[in-house]
């Protein structure tokens, strides 16, 4: 109870500071700067798209896509080694098999229909809002310009599935999710920004539909493991909602002598 009510203040926060950015005149305001004594590093963002922020994978493939992202990725070889890690690591969580996948599916993004789950590769392109960073000093950052850009593979289920016999086991609802992504925030709007801050997310659970009386309301709730080249491995709690693709994550990370 006490983590979840530390995660609904956060992200009231940040709420909270997305309404006062849209009274403000300039693109990037460092805003308030304050001493925290928790100990936590913490980085939460609200982003939104004016279009559909999700699309599947372009028509050439995810390769030059992806390497706009991570410097790593460089050819179809390191495509190939990211989607098998994504299999590997569905197989071993989830016990789902899809490693009959095809290197070309892979690289292309392809749909692939497995029953009532459907694989495929994506991109993500959204304006970023709002940023809030504590180390343990808090730095809150307002945007008018700046983009967060993704790319990653996804799994959706089609129907109610049961999965078990891996290390999360339950029911995976209609439009719920397993994805793994890497993202970039690279922001060049004001003096606060550094270098391009990259982050590379992995369910820990289903990324669950949401619904009420029995209908889809278009919103999922996300539990994930990151990774930023700025704060190291940490955990990620999200809420998006897809058709009006509007976003808000934070991402919690330790220090390594707690």
């Amino acid at each position: 109870m006490k983590g979840k009510t530390s995660f609904n203040a956060i992200l009231m926060l940040c709420f909270l500071q997305a309404f006062e950015c849209g009274k403000k005149a300039g693109c990037c305001d460092k805003g308030r700067m304050s001493k925290r004594s928790s100990g936590l590093v913490t980085f939460s963002a609200i982003m939104d798209s004016k279009v559909p922020g999700l699309s599947n994978a372009p028509e050439d493939g995810l390769t030059r896509v992806w390497g706009t992202i991570d410097r790593d990725v460089k050819t179809d070889e390191d495509i190939f080694q990211k989607g098998r890690e994504f299999l590997s690591y569905v197989k071993e969580r989830y016990n789902v098999d899809m490693s009959i996948l095809t290197d070309e599916e892979l690289k292309m993004g392809r749909n692939v229909v497995f029953g009532n789950l459907t694989f495929m590769g994506y991109v993500l392109n959204a304006d970023l809002r709002v940023v809030t960073e504590t180390t343990p000093i808090q730095r809150v950052t307002h945007y008018k310009n700046a983009k967060f850009r993704s790319v990653g593979y996804v799994i959706v289920a089609t129907e109610d599935t049961i999965l078990e016999g891996g290390k999360w086991s339950g029911l995976m609802t209609k439009n719920s999710a397993i994805f793994a992504e890497t993202g970039i925030i690279d922001s060049k709007e004001s003096e606060v920004d550094e270098e391009p801050h990259i982050l590379s997310v992995r369910t820990l659970g289903v990324h669950p539909a949401k619904f009420y009386q029995g209908k889809y309301v278009n919103v999922n709730t996300l539990e994930a493991e990151v990774w930023s080249n700025k704060y190291g491995h940490g955990l990620q709690y999200g809420i998006d909602m897809h058709p009006v693709f509007v976003q808000t994550f934070v991402n919690v990370f330790f220090k390594d002598d707690e």
